[in-house]
């Protein structure tokens, strides 16, 4: 959404992460937002367990907002 609540259609949007990020990472780390203004990603988890906060930021304006905490419970698969 723009400053005045409307969708930003066909805009890139970055995903990063505050903080130490463990190795967690995105499957796509840039997106981009649907007729709706919405974009997806996957958040992989790195090796450790830990909370962290998603940013997504529309690349062109700056606009960006920030999740709730995101707790990563496990690390990797032990094989």
């Amino acid at each position: 959404m723009d400053t005045s609540g409307q969708p930003l259609k066909d805009q890139n949007v970055t995903f990063t992460v505050n903080g130490d990020a463990g190795g967690l990472s995105f499957k796509p780390a840039t997106a981009v937002s649907d007729a709706n203004g919405e974009v997806f990603t996957i958040v992989q988890a790195g090796g450790i367990p830990l909370v962290v906060n998603i940013i997504a930021t529309v690349d062109s304006t700056n606009i960006s907002t920030q999740s709730t905490g995101l707790v990563i419970s496990a690390g990797l698969p032990d094989f």
